[in-house]
């Protein structure tokens, strides 16, 4: 994200440990080294959220994930542009919230 440029950034996934080791460190004590490691990743990013979500909320991001790692992407979608089924899954998707 901070190579695109990205300065107010949302991260969702269901991470809930590793998300509460970035907000509140002391409770996470176990995970001290990932959480120290992620907020030393976000430093230069001006805003940012970390939100703890089910799979079925974050559906869109989980297929993307799911998609690039069955095909081998190395490169991001975001880099490399998407493929043309993305446009109508997230139509979908829309209709149906």
């Amino acid at each position: 994200m901070k190579s695109l440029r990205q300065t107010r950034i949302i991260f969702a996934g269901e991470f809930d440990d590793l998300f509460g080791a970035v907000q509140r460190p002391e409770a996470w004590p176990s995970f001290l080294f990932q959480g120290t490691e992620i907020r030393r990743g976000l430093m230069g990013v001006k805003e940012y959220e970390v939100m703890v979500v089910n799979r079925r909320a974050n559906r869109g991001a989980f297929f993307i994930a799911q998609s690039a790692t069955q095909l081998g992407l190395e490169s991001s979608y975001v880099a490399a542009g998407h493929p043309s089924w993305f446009f109508e899954f997230f139509v979908n998707e829309s209709r149906s919230l």
